[in-house]
This record gives C-alpha cells, structure tokens and sequence, in this order.
C-alpha cells in the first residue's frame, strides 16, 4: 500500500486502492460518555484504534477522549468542550464515527466543522455526504 502526500490545500480523501490526499491534522468524532465507568474505558480504546488506524495513513490526529483522558470528573466538561473546539479550529479534516450523533459534544463538533468548511470524512477515511451529515442535526 503506498500513501501518496499532496499539498495541505487537498481537501480530498479517496479510498480505492487506498490513493490518500490527506490534510495535515485530523480532529477525531467519536462518543466518549455513558453511564457505565466501563463502558466510558471501552470508549477511549475504541478512539485509540481510530487514532492508531489514521496515525497509519500519514495523518496527524487529534483525539479528545485521550487528550482529556479521565478528566472529565476533575475539570468542568464546558472547559474541556471549548477547548476541544479550539483544537477543531487548529484542523484541516474531521474523522467521524458511525454513531457520533449521539452525544451531544460529537454534535456540536461536527457542527463547527461545517461552519469552518472543513472536510469531514469517516473512519474508513471516506468521504461522508451531506445527507449522511444531516441525520440528527438541528
């Protein structure tokens, strides 16, 4: 498999025969809450594969359930959201998971990014259409 950079201004992914535009830092969707401390646990790992899988393809990634790993409890959640949105800001790409739409954190990133008109692809690294976009967004 060979990963072919482009210059930062490619806004596009491609994934057939995996031929890679990719940007420079990707900011990573995926749920981290729930009820259950294990569950919670299940969650960070489940970024970290995402993170490790993105990292493989040449693409610097932002994870937030790592960056704010177990913190949630010891810094207030509206600190951490608006710092994880200060981070977004800093990204050419976001990487989404299959349920980000149901936390309302993953929302309201996902929201930003397509203000700031960034791409926003899956975790499969292809391309996510608006349609799919749409689902649960006010």
């Amino acid at each position: 498999m060979k990963i072919k950079i482009y210059p930062k201004d490619w806004t596009v992914i491609e994934r057939r025969d995996v031929v890679v535009a990719p940007p420079d830092l990707a900011f990573l969707v995926i749920p981290y809450e729930t009820q259950k401390p294990s569950d919670v646990f299940e969650n960070i790992l489940n970024a970290r594969e995402f993170a490790k899988k993105i990292w493989a393809k040449g693409i610097a990634v932002i994870c937030p359930q790592l960056n704010a790993l177990f913190l949630d409890s010891t810094i207030d959640k509206d600190i951490l959201q608006l710092g994880h949105q200060q981070m977004l800001r800093a990204c050419d790409l976001v990487v989404i998971s299959d349920d980000w739409y149901t936390q309302d954190w993953c929302k309201a990133a996902v929201t930003l990014a397509r203000q700031l008109q960034l791409p926003i692809t899956d975790t499969n690294l292809s391309s996510v259409s608006d349609i799919e976009l749409g689902r649960n967004i006010q």
